[in-house]
């Protein structure tokens, strides 16, 4: 399973991302993003909020030929993901603006 993570917006409004294989993640962090994956078996794509300077958070992961996504800003993030999402900023580095 590969997760691809893209950080957008803030004030400086910069772009980050990584690709993680999911076996690279915390045990912990890698059964939430499934469980949230179940509860949400078609892609989910939140409104976003009107506030501007807040990060939008993208997270697709694709498992055997199946893509699903799943976006929220700052605003939005479940409790439960929290950890995984710290995680992958952690992993994140600068990407060039499209």
């Amino acid at each position: 399973m590969k997760i691809m993570f893209r950080q957008s917006g803030g004030f400086a409004g910069m772009l980050r991302g990584a690709e993680v294989d999911a076996q690279a993640l915390d045990p912990k962090e890698a059964e939430e993003l499934k469980r949230l994956l179940q509860e949400n078996p078609a892609a989910e794509t939140r409104a976003a909020s009107k506030a501007r300077d807040l990060h939008q958070y993208e997270i697709t992961v694709e498992d055997g030929g199946k893509k699903r996504t799943l976006q929220f800003d700052d605003s939005q993030v479940p409790d439960a993901l929290r950890p995984l999402l710290k995680t992958l900023k952690q992993k994140s580095k600068p990407q060039p603006l499209s």
